[in-house]
């Protein structure tokens, strides 16, 4: 059992991560919660996945309201494990005071700040290719299915499929 230990501890890891290539992307800070403080406003609670975040640093928030917009915010200040720091790097958590928005739309949990220079868009429908590994009842235009992307859980409805080849479909999805 220590020889296996050790063997697995030598291994290389499986994924190639780049940590100085992620640094050097734009911000896209991926939000799992958000609070709420009187005297400080919105925090948004999350992982930066790519960039680098700063206070003072002017960022886009969305997708928000029915068209998917994003709206310009900008990071007052910034914490790591409850502690104030100036900056956070790709791969780490921290929690982002925005301030009070001038938006009545609800912030949720799945949203991202990313920098400007990215120009995000988001959508509502979108193609996929699924395997489909076992369901026990027919899958057709219609049928609903649970997405997961990331930190998200969103229902789709199928609008629009392809001919089955060996259990592979290609799908036009529309998000609810």
């Amino acid at each position: 059992l220590d020889k296996l230990k050790k063997f697995l501890n030598v291994l290389p890891p499986t994924t190639n991560y780049n940590h100085d290539t992620m640094i050097q992307q734009e911000a896209e800070f991926r939000v799992d919660e958000i609070f709420f403080k009187k005297k400080v406003g919105n925090i948004l609670a999350g992982t930066l996945l790519t960039g680098t975040i700063k206070e003072q640093e002017k960022l886009l928030l969305g997708p928000i309201g029915e068209f998917g917009d994003f709206i310009p915010v900008e990071v007052q200040t910034v914490q790591r494990y409850r502690v104030p720091s100036r900056i956070v790097r790709a791969g780490q958590t921290a929690a982002l005071s925005i301030g009070n928005l001038e938006t009545n739309e609800k912030l949720r949990k799945g949203m991202v700040l990313v920098s400007s220079k990215v120009q995000p868009k988001a959508c509502k429908e979108f193609e996929a290719e699924i395997y489909l590994l076992f369901h026990a009842n027919k899958i057709s235009p219609g049928f609903q299915a649970t997405i997961h992307v990331g930190n998200v859980c969103q229902t789709a409805k199928i609008i629009k499929m392809d001919k089955v080849y060996n259990l592979f479909f290609h799908l036009f999805l529309i998000l609810n």
